[in-house]
């Protein structure tokens, strides 16, 4: 007999420890990640690891390796896709640079292309 929650797959890739996950589930599997939409969870597609190695990195679900990796994400990073699916966003924590004062730099890439860098960088100071 097997548990539900048995492991199927690793996905092997960051050296620290993942601070966070997003999941991109494919049309109609349902809720949770899972072996398929057969009573074991939701199927998927893509899913993005942060991690404290200070990357970022894409997976295909098809595939046990990493396709994209973004690099510099300090901290305990956070990673999430827009509703669309096309917009992958980071966030993380940073100093300013003359003043010391803490800051979230938020970055949006585009998911097709995270490797090359992100479209647009927003640093808000708290």
């Amino acid at each position: 007999m097997t548990t539900p929650y048995a492991c199927c797959r690793s996905f092997v890739g960051h050296r620290g420890c993942v601070t966070s996950l997003s999941v991109v589930l494919l049309a109609g599997a349902g809720g949770g990640i899972g072996p398929g939409d057969k009573g074991g969870g939701g199927a998927f597609d893509t899913f993005a690891s942060a991690s404290l190695d200070y990357t970022v990195r894409l997976w295909d679900g098809s595939s046990t390796s990493p396709r994209a990796l973004v690099r510099d994400v300090r901290g305990r990073s956070f990673v999430t896709y827009d509703p669309s699916e096309a917009i992958l966003a980071t966030a993380h924590p940073d100093m300013h640079p003359r003043w010391g004062d803490p800051l979230t730099v938020v970055r949006l890439f585009d998911e097709r292309k995270a490797d090359a860098g992100p479209f647009f960088t927003l640093t808000v100071r708290e």
